[in-house]
């Protein structure tokens, strides 16, 4: 199974990365800050599918060997192999990983899209602060002290 490369997922990726740096000086440190920053997101997005794509031939695989084509005689059941069981949760935990990275690429291109920074406003850097702060009973902030 193959699947499409990382910038189809998005197609206006690039549209959106030009709207967030043509302010900056070309060249200049917050135009390389910005675009190493935005980069981030892509490049998890192509490890997300790519470890995806790992799963699902490992899942093929998995069934492949072990399942039998003809149907069961009775009631029986059959377990795979460690060794199966153990690859097939190291891509689920790979899947997740680069996909809780892509996750978090995304508050990059909200914070320099939104220009947060120049209203004295900020971004978590990731989902799992946001979910820290609603444990604490914060709020989220509309604007500067105008709450959700």
């Amino acid at each position: 199974m193959a699947l499409p490369p990382a910038h189809h997922l998005i197609p206006h990726l690039p549209v959106l990365h030009y709207q967030i740096t043509r302010g900056f000086d070309f060249g200049g440190d917050n135009y390389k800050n910005a675009h190493f920053q935005l980069e981030l997101l892509p490049y998890c997005l192509g490890a997300a599918s790519s470890a995806l794509e790992t799963l699902v031939s490992e899942i093929q695989t998995l069934v492949s060997d072990n399942v039998s084509s003809r149907p069961p005689e009775g009631e029986t059941i059959t377990l795979p192999k460690p060794e199966y069981t153990d690859r097939l949760s190291y891509q689920v935990d790979q899947f997740l990983d680069v996909a809780r990275r892509a996750q978090n690429a995304w508050t990059t291109y909200l914070r320099l899209g939104l220009r947060l920074q120049r209203h004295g406003a900020q971004l978590p850097k990731s989902l799992h602060d946001v979910m820290k702060g609603f444990d604490r009973g914060d709020r989220l902030q509309a604007s500067r002290g105008d709450p959700m």
